[in-house]
This record gives C-alpha cells, structure tokens and sequence, in this order.
C-alpha cells in the first residue's frame, strides 16, 4: 500500500498489490483517498479486507505513514509490516553522513546476504 499526491487532485491515492506465484504484480484495488487519517485507512482495509472475502495478507509493505501503519495493526495484526525499500533508500540518502557510509549500508540492505554474510558484514 502505498501513497502520493501527485495526482490533479492533489489527493492521496492508495494502491493495493501484490505479486502472484509467476512473481508477477498484481493489482488488488486502488482507491483515491480524502485525507490520510488513520480512520481513512481503516475504512479502505475494511472494503479491501470484504472484497477478499477476509482473507488477510501476511506482509504488508508501506511508506511509513503512522496512521497506515496504526490502521494495519489493528486490522491485520498477524501481518508482517516493513517499510518500502525506496523509502529505506531515501531515508539513507538524508539521514546518513558521507558517500562511503551511504554505499555500505544500501549495500548491506540491497544485496541479498545470506545471514552469514550480514553478519560478516
């Protein structure tokens, strides 16, 4: 689930996807939200979760947003919640000092260790 006012409204817009067995993406439902309240966001898991008959996601890949991510919490508690890896990306871009540490760390991210080589570092 992610967000962007980049549309001529200038309103939030939700897209809800996945991938299938083929690793391809699917697209469940989109919606384009009033506001990005946490109330807003129980509303769209609620009619995602009744479109899907109450079967619930067991990961659940967002921005970050509290109110999204207090909304998944209480809907879909068993869920694995992570941040987007675009978002880790330009969060380590403005948070950490020097090009070196910006590339070891997208490095240890990214790569796709095993955890022995995580743990070798």
């Amino acid at each position: 689930m992610s967000t962007s006012k980049s549309n001529i409204y200038e309103k939030p817009l939700s897209v809800l996807v996945s991938c299938n067995n083929h690793r391809a993406t699917v697209v469940f439902g989109c919606a384009l939200l009033v506001n990005e309240k946490e109330e807003t966001y129980l509303w769209l898991l609620e009619c995602f979760l009744t479109s899907m008959y109450g079967k619930k996601p067991i990961s659940v890949i967002t921005d970050g947003d509290d109110a999204m991510h207090n909304a998944v919490a209480r809907l879909i508690p068993d869920a694995r919640h992570q941040l987007c890896s675009w978002h880790i990306g330009r969060n380590v871009c403005s948070n950490l000092k020097g090009v070196d540490t910006q590339r070891d760390f997208c490095h240890l991210i990214f790569a796709g260790l095993t955890i022995e080589e995580w743990e070798a570092g």
